[in-house]
C-alpha cells in the first residue's frame, strides 16, 4: 500500500497528514481495509476480507510467472467479470 502524496498542502493539512498515513496504516494492518492508495483500490474492510484469497492468488501466480521468463515483466493485463447479487 502506498499513501497518495497531496501536492502543496496547507500548513494545517500537511501537519495531520502523518497521522492520517499512519491511521491508514494501521486499518490495513488490522482489518485489511485500504484507503487512499497509489497501487490499490479502495475496499472496506469487510470487501477486504472477500479479495484477499484472490490477492494471494495474484501473488503467487505472480511469482511464479516471474520464474517462468529470463526477462522482468514489464506489464501484466486482468481481464475479469462480475455480476451484482440479485
Amino acid at each position: 500500500m502506498c499513501p497518495r502524496r497531496i501536492s502543496a498542502p496547507p500548513p494545517a493539512r500537511r501537519r495531520k497528514r502523518p497521522l492520517q498515513v499512519a491511521e491508514q496504516i494501521s486499518d490495513y494492518l488490522l482489518s485489511g481495509a485500504v484507503t487512499n492508495a497509489l497501487n490499490m483500490p479502495s475496499i472496506s474492510a469487510g470487501e477486504a476480507q472477500k479479495v484477499r484469497p484472490w490477492i494471494a492468488l495474484a501473488e503467487h501466480l505472480g511469482a511464479f510467472a516471474g520464474q517462468l521468463t529470463d526477462t522482468s515483466i514489464a506489464a501484466v493485463e486482468i481481464v475479469y467479470e462480475a455480476r451484482r447479487p440479485a
